[in-house]
């Protein structure tokens, strides 16, 4: 069954944090570098063991910055030796972001949120330092109060982000059944989908 991302990563994408991390910005995510075609991103990710899962066109899922010419790949696959569903991004044809949501394990093992989200938060400030910012929200209406939504950010002023959420097991309102405890990586480049956007709107 088709999956969506939590409409929270969309919207943690557009805050922008202060200051800028010293390590170089990412050029590619998974092996696939921005700007590349849905063929030539399939390409590097087939060989890279990812299976295509479904395709939406004419997505308008980047918030304030939608554009009627996206398209939303997913793949399944492995991230840091952890299961997931990808969420490929393309505007005009070419890739402007990325979000992995970490899965639970196949064989029926514990899926710990909090460990998981720790490993990750470890492997992404090994690879590009400490991340520019860190919040902790309530999310959700049950009762107790769950965990709060913790995320990390790792911004290139200008240039491009990467989001790591980590989201409890909540509820959007009273007597709605819980949703799942997740884990999300997001990868935005959002100066080159600035740039699309500019061109498009030169060539109206």
């Amino acid at each position: 069954m088709k999956r969506l991302l939590p409409v929270v990563i969309a919207l943690a994408m557009l805050v922008s944090p202060a200051a800028a991390v010293a390590a170089t910005a990412p050029d590619n995510v998974l092996g696939v570098p921005w700007g590349a075609t849905p063929a030539a991103a399939k390409q590097i990710l087939d060989q890279k063991g990812f299976a295509f899962e479904y395709e939406e066109q004419n997505v308008q899922r980047l918030g304030a910055q939608a554009l009627p010419a996206a398209r939303l790949l997913f793949y399944r696959g492995l991230y840091a030796n952890y299961r997931a569903l990808v969420g490929v991004d393309y505007v005009k044809d070419q890739l402007v972001r990325v979000r992995v949501m970490v899965m639970p394990s196949s064989n029926g093992g514990e899926y710990n949120y909090q460990t998981i989200g720790d490993d990750l938060f470890e492997l992404l400030s090994g690879k590009y330092g400490p991340p520019t910012k860190q919040d902790s929200q309530p999310v959700g209406v049950m009762h107790p109060p769950p965990e709060p939504q913790k995320t990390a950010f790792w911004d290139w002023t200008g240039s491009t982000r990467i989001v790591l959420s980590r989201m409890p097991l909540y509820s959007f309102a009273t007597g709605d059944e819980p949703q799942p405890s997740q884990i999300t990586v997001a990868y935005y480049n959002y100066g080159l989908h600035e740039d699309i956007k500019k061109k498009m709107r030169d060539n109206f």
